[in-house]
């Protein structure tokens, strides 16, 4: 039984994917920079709630994607829940 020779891919494929690769890292890199701007605005206490925090992010960042990277319910219900205690704690 003849043994398949492995299929090695192109320089270009390689390439590719290696930049597909940083920008997966660099898009990770920027959603979690984004995300600790946004808990350090909730915990300011100038917000009540997490709209104006993610409008704010979006229109420094210059680009709409932003609300799709950090716009979640887990993290509006996080940044909610921080608005809260620092509107609490700044009375």
């Amino acid at each position: 039984m003849p043994v398949e020779k492995p299929q090695f891919p192109r320089t270009s494929e390689l390439d590719l994917a290696e930049g597909v690769g940083l920008m997966a890292y660099d898009n990770g890199r920027v959603r979690w920079t984004l995300m600790n701007q946004a808990r350090e605005l909730a915990r300011s206490g100038h917000y009540a709630d997490h709209a104006p925090i993610l409008a704010q992010i979006e229109t420094e960042a210059g680009f709409e994607k932003v609300r799709r990277w950090i716009d979640e319910r887990a993290f509006r219900a996080q940044l909610n829940r921080l608005c809260e205690m620092a509107q609490s704690k700044h009375g």
